[in-house]
């Protein structure tokens, strides 16, 4: 029982989660960066999955905008702070707009959303350590 509460610690789950957000902002990125051009050579991609995008904001907007509120936030760097809320502000606006926008405004809202949060997750990873 001992090995198992030791990968579930609370410093292990929350390196797990700076983990896998940083793995979906680079999807994120990536995503919105080859789509297009997949769908210039493979007009068959193209479907009405119009929910996709609204979920996965959904999701993304869930899962940090508490992180906002947490003491340790107001001891990060300005440009920390910054990207973090710019990420959850570029997102909101994607997901009250998406119908609305352009497709190049929504690439690149997205991008400048996914890299900022990538970013963050990143700099997240390196100042912790997972315990042992």
């Amino acid at each position: 029982m001992k090995y198992i509460n030791k990968y579930f610690r609370k410093s292990n789950l929350i390196y797990l989660a700076d983990c896998s957000g940083l793995f979906a902002s680079c999807l994120c990125f990536i995503h919105c960066w080859m789509l297009p051009l997949l769908l210039i050579f493979i007009p068959g991609l193209k479907g009405d999955n119009e929910w996709v995008h609204p979920v996965l904001c959904i999701i993304a907007l869930l899962s940090t905008i508490p992180m906002v509120f947490k003491k340790t936030f107001s001891r990060q760097t300005v440009l920390f702070q910054f990207a973090m809320v710019f990420g959850n502000v570029i997102m909101l606006i994607i997901l009250l707009k998406h119908s609305h926008l352009s497709f190049r405004v929504e690439m690149l809202l997205n991008t400048m959303g996914g890299l900022s949060l990538a970013y963050v997750h990143y700099i997240n990873l390196g100042s912790k350590k997972v315990s042992n």
